[in-house]
Order: C-alpha cells, then sequence, then structure tokens
C-alpha cells in the first residue's frame, strides 16, 4: 500500500467530494453500460414538413458558432483555463506524445481505420459524455472547475493513487458540453468542457502532482482552490511546462455551446425541442468537421489554429519515423490497453446481474480493446522485424501478448456472458407460465415460451458450434506443436495465417514457439466459452421442464374443464328431467280438478232436477253414479244388484 495515498484521500473526502455529486464521465469505471451497434446511426426519414432535410440547400442555415436558443447561450460558460485530472499519464509521458489526444483521433494518427459509425458515434457529445463513444471519441474530457480534475487526479478505487492535474489554456477547440445539451446531460455542475482531438503540449501551462497535495492543511484547502479557480498558481506545488506558448493562447477562448455537435440517440426526446430539432437529419461527424473547417478558415494564432491540423479526419499528422520510435512511443499505449484487459476481467465479473444491453455493450467495449492490444502487437511486430536491434523485451512484447490472451478470454467470457443473460430472460418469459391463471392466459403463456425454448435451444446450439470450434483449434495447434513441425511445412503456415498468430519470426522465434504462445489463449477462450455453454444448457434444461410443467397444468385444466362440463350437463338433464316430471304432476292435478268440476256440475243439475219433477231418490241416486250412496225409500224394497 502506498504511503502517500491517506492524506491525500482525506483531504479530497473532506473538501472535493462534497462538491462533486457525481462522476466526470473521463473515468472509466464510472461509466454507464450502454448498448449501441452501427445501426445507431442510420437516419430515419424525415416525419414533418418543419425538420431540415440533409440536402445541400437545407442542411446547414447557421454558423458554426452557435447563436440560436438565448437561454442556452446566456448559460454557455467561455472559459479561459481548463483543468484535467489523470492517474495514468505522466507528465514526461504526455511530453513524449507531444501533448493529450483523444483515443478515436490518436488510433487514426496510428494508421488504423475506423469504421463510418465509430466516427459518427465519436464525435458527439452526448455519446462522449454517457461513454458510448469510449474508445473511438475525438473529445478529450476537461473541466473549468479545478476541483472536478482533481476529483479525477485521485482514483479512489486504487486506494487513492494518485496523479496530476494539468492546467490547460483553453481555446476555440474547447465546447461547453452542458450549454451544448442542457437537460439531457446527466452529469451537470461539472462544468466539463470537450476538446476535440487534441490538447497539444504548448498548450498545456503546467501541472501539480497530487501527492504534494497530501500535505496541504485542511485549513487552506480552501484557500488553495479559490487560487485554482482564479487561475492563480500554487507557488512551491506547481511545476510550469517548458514548451507552453502563452503568446499563441494568450486571448483564446472556449467556444461555448454548440448544439449540432449534440449526437443524441435516434430515438432521444430531445430531438423534438427547438434548439436541437434543426440538427435531427444531419449527421454529427459532418457538423464536427465543418466546427472544425470553419475554425481553420478564421482561426487566427489566438485561437491555436495550427492545431486543428491534427483534428481534421483526411489529414491526421505524421508517422513516427523509425521502428525503434514507434514502439517505444506505443509502450504507454500498451500499459493501458494492459490496464484494460484487467478492468475487464472485473467487469466481465459484475456482468453477471447486468441486462441484456449493458452485457451487450460491455462485450463490445472489451472487443474494442483487444482490437487495440492487436494492433499494438501488430506494430510491435512490424517494429522488431524491422530493427534487429531491438530486443522484445525491451518493448515488453511478452507482457503485451499476454495481455492479448487475458483480453481474448475477456472477450469470450463477455460473449458468453451475453449468451446467459439473454437465456435469463428467455427462461424469465417461460417462468410466467407459473404465474398465469386461468386456461387462456395459460395457453397464450405457453405459445411464446415454446418461442422462448426454442430461441434458448438454438442459442445454446450457437454456443456449442463456437465451443466444439474452439477446441477443435485447440487441437489442431496442440498436434501441430507435438510434431514439432517446421516453418517451411505448408500445414504450419496455413495455421499461422488462419488463426493470424503474432510471431517474431525466425530467427527470434519459430512457428511452434509461437503456436505455444497462441496455444495459451485458445486454452483460455475454450475454458470460456465451455463454462458458458455449461451454463446455458442449465438453463435450457431448466426452461424445458417450466415449459413441461406449464403444458401438463395446460392438460390438467383441459381434463377439468370437460370434467366440469360433464358436471353440468349431467346437472341441465337432471334439472330437465326434475322439471318434465314436474309438469306432469300438475297437469294430473289439473285433470283431477276438471273432473270433480264436473262430477260437482252434475251432482248439482240432478238435484234440480229431482226437486222439479219430484224424480225418485233412488233414481236420482242412480243419475247421479255407481260411486254414489242410493236412499232407501221408505217401505220400498232396495234395488236388485246386478248379476
Amino acid at each position: 500500500m502506498r504511503a502517500s495515498w491517506q492524506p491525500i484521500f482525506v483531504w479530497a473526502a473532506l473538501l472535493l467530494l462534497p462538491q462533486i455529486t457525481q462522476s466526470l464521465p473521463g473515468n472509466p469505471e464510472s461509466l454507464p453500460i450502454v448498448q449501441f451497434s452501427p445501426e445507431d446511426v442510420k437516419q430515419p426519414p424525415p416525419q414533418s414538413n418543419d425538420v431540415p432535410s440533409n440536402s445541400p440547400e437545407s442542411s446547414f442555415s447557421y454558423e458554426v458558432e452557435y447563436s440560436g436558443n438565448a437561454e442556452a447561450q446566456s448559460s454557455s460558460k467561455i472559459a479561459e483555463i481548463v483543468w484535467r485530472g489523470e492517474t495514468f499519464r505522466t507528465p514526461k509521458e504526455v511530453k513524449e506524445a507531444g501533448g493529450i489526444y483523444a483515443r478515436g483521433i490518436e488510433r487514426l494518427l496510428k494508421g488504423e481505420k475506423l469504421e463510418v459509425w465509430e466516427i459518427e458515434k465519436g464525435s458527439g457529445l452526448y455519446t462522449h459524455t454517457n461513454g458510448k463513444a469510449r474508445q473511438f471519441t475525438r473529445y478529450i474530457s476537461t473541466s473549468s472547475n479545478p476541483a472536478v480534475g482533481m476529483n479525477f487526479a485521485i482514483d479512489m478505487s486504487d486506494f487513492g493513487k494518485s496523479g496530476y492535474l494539468y492546467m490547460i489554456r483553453a481555446d476555440a477547440k474547447m465546447i461547453d458540453v452542458e450549454a451544448s445539451l442542457g437537460q439531457h446531460f446527466s452529469f451537470g455542475g461539472q462544468a466539463e468542457q470537450a476538446a476535440v482531438a487534441l490538447i497539444p503540449l504548448d498548450q498545456i501551462e503546467g501541472w501539480y502532482d497530487m501527492k504534494r497535495f497530501g500535505s496541504v492543511n485542511q485549513a487552506l484547502a480552501k484557500e488553495v482552490l479559490d487560487k485554482l479557480e482564479k487561475g492563480e498558481k500554487i507557488e512551491g506545488l506547481f511545476e510550469p511546462n517548458p514548451a507552453f506558448d502563452p503568446q499563441k493562447y494568450e486571448s483564446a477562448r472556449s467556444s461555448g455551446a454548440q448544439p449540432q455537435l449534440a449526437g443524441f440517440d435516434p430515438e432521444s426526446a430531445a430531438w423534438k425541442e427547438p434548439t436541437w430539432k434543426r440538427f435531427k437529419r444531419t449527421k454529427v461527424a459532418d457538423n464536427l468537421e465543418r466546427f472544425i473547417a470553419k475554425k481553420q478558415i478564421t482561426g487566427a494564432a489566438s485561437e491555436g489554429a495550427g492545431a486543428w491540423e491534427w483534428a481534421r479526419t483526411p489529414e491526421l499528422g505524421p508517422a513516427i519515423q523509425t521502428p525503434k520510435d514507434k514502439i517505444l512511443g506505443q509502450l504507454n499505449k500498451v500499459r493501458e490497453a494492459s490496464d484494460e484487459a484487467r478492468k475487464m476481467v472485473k467487469q466481465a465479473k459484475v456482468l453477471k446481474k447486468a441486462r441484456v444491453a449493458e452485457a451487450e455493450a460491455a462485450e463490445l467495449e472489451a472487443k474494442v480493446a483487444l482490437k487495440d492490444l492487436v494492433r499494438v502487437g501488430k506494430e510491435m511486430v512490424e517494429a522488431l522485424k524491422a530493427d534487429e536491434s531491438l530486443n522484445s523485451a525491451d518493448v515488453e512484447f511478452e507482457p503485451t501478448m499476454e495481455s492479448i490472451a487475458v483480453a481474448r478470454k475477456v472477450v469470450a467470457e463477455a460473449h458468453m456472458i451475453v449468451a446467459a443473460k439473454k437465456a435469463e430472460d428467455m427462461t424469465k418469459e417461460v417462468d410466467k407460465t407459473r404465474e398465469a391463471k386461468g386456461e387462456p392466459e395459460l395457453q397464450s403463456s405457453i405459445a411464446t415460451a415454446v418461442e422462448e425454448v426454442d430461441k434458448l435451444n438454438a442459442l445454446v446450439q450457437e454456443a456449442k458450434t463456437l465451443t466444439e470450434a474452439k477446441f477443435a483449434d485447440q487441437n489442431k495447434v496442440d498436434d501441430v506443436v507435438k510434431q514439432n513441425v517446421a516453418d517451411a511445412d505448408q500445414s504450419m503456415q496455413e495455421l499461422l495465417a488462419r488463426l493470424e498468430v503474432l510471431r517474431l519470426g525466425a530467427p527470434r522465434e519459430s512457428g511452434v514457439d509461437a503456436l505455444k504462445r497462441e496455444l495459451k489463449a485458445i486454452n483460455g477462450e475454450a475454458e470460456a466459452y465451455k463454462a458458458g455453454v455449461k451454463d446455458l444448457e442449465t438453463q435450457s434444461r431448466q426452461a424445458g421442464k417450466t415449459l413441461l410443467q406449464a403444458k401438463k397444468k395446460m392438460e390438467k385444466l383441459a381434463w377439468e374443464r370437460e370434467r366440469q362440463k360433464e358436471k353440468t350437463r349431467l346437472k341441465e338433464e337432471q334439472a330437465k328431467a326434475l322439471e318434465e316430471k314436474k309438469k306432469r304432476k300438475k297437469a294430473k292435478e289439473a285433470k283431477t280438478r276438471e273432473m270433480e268440476e264436473v262430477r260437482t256440475r252434475a251432482v248439482s243439475n240432478a238435484e234440480r232436477a229431482s226437486q222439479q219433477s219430484g224424480m225418485p231418490g233412488w233414481l236420482k241416486t242412480t243419475l247421479l253414479g255407481a260411486g254414489a250412496t242410493p236412499l232407501a225409500r221408505p217401505g220400498a224394497a232396495p234395488p236388485a244388484q246386478a248379476r
């Protein structure tokens, strides 16, 4: 543990951190993880007549210096001095490089070709600040607030590792990010000034070694910051840059707000707002080129016009002359790329809790870092081939190869993590079948689950194919190494070419030696793929079981539905039979009542007739029917019984 980190940490915690509520996006570990792809830069068709088209007549009706939105302009900060804190590059390394370069420009200067979408993304302030263009940005983050710069000169994640605070004279390359992005800037209050392309060495007035601030008394800390904010130098702590050109930047100022360089995502609501609406159909890379061109045409010495020659994409300055100088100039990049690889390892572990979009963004970031490492490795090989006096150890060739191997494994891990995150989302869709209530909802959920399981199985198969191919390479390389195949052998040459193996060549390194190193890298990738496939297969089996349970549940619901249907039918039949019985009973009762009424009327009629005609009682009884009881006539014999 460093002896000097504790006082710096305390000093920063007491004074700096309360002033800084968010992390400036220049800190890689504070960057949000986001998804992006080449499709992000496709221009959607115009949606209304009031949006300017991309035609020559209507593309740019504005001056490069934005003069539109009054509110944005009034809040725009015109800086004279900006600050940049770093824990990685030392002043010596900055001197050797000739200044501080944006990553995208640095890659172009090394002869690397950027994709069209990388140039487009790298030209936007929004993508620069939120980390989407981290590996190919055309900007360098600085701040007009020295406290923010000091915060980034102390790496709290590395036990308070201290770096340097660079004091830089502002010029037209500096753009007020917050004023350019308005409320869509997620890191407000940090007074970020994005410098286009590079900050040349002669623009850096000097620097402070943050280790020396550890001895500053807390009572003097506020006074120190006040002086820094006024542009005053702290005597005894400030280290002047001998290469600084005060006359060149004496009257230079920053450019303020430049909303045409916002570069929001295509779906952003910001494009509907007046400040940015007219720039929606323009390409931010074209806007930046025009901004640079305007500064070149009108730029005086006070604007540092000469530096703009480095900012243009087509003409990117001279190449390093000698192989030795070239490779030595790459050592800083090697260390930086190696550091990136180590960070990716940590990031890959964290990604297991991330969303798919975050994992995909991290995978792409890992691929870009690997691409950087491979490029550096190729440059090393070319330099070592061109200059036999160079020793591979002097240029850290082996550590670079090891870093490439680590990065390749991390990329493989990141790829499988992305697959695992996709599988998790698919499994979650399948798990919804457990929560489905009712047959219709379950049926719909099962249909979705079937699709997700099919996609999951395809994902597993794709991963298996990739893994099998990697193990096939492993076996092939292992066989060639064991057989000690000669360099001149065609199989050796074909294998080296197919795998794009970096090798120094004879007599420094044989093909077998290069393949031994390659085998280690392949082993790491193969193991990462194998572990990923195992995880995917586990999720696939679980999803299959869940789907099977859902189908069984569906079958049970269908059986219960049919059973209930049969019960309902039987109840309906029973109810119908009971109703019929009731109807018959009512009909019988009605018939009985009708017959009783007829008999009653007959008796009544007979009695009336008897009274009127003097009919004998026995006859009356006979007329009433056999069921009546006859009345006996006094002195008369009873009627004879029928025989």
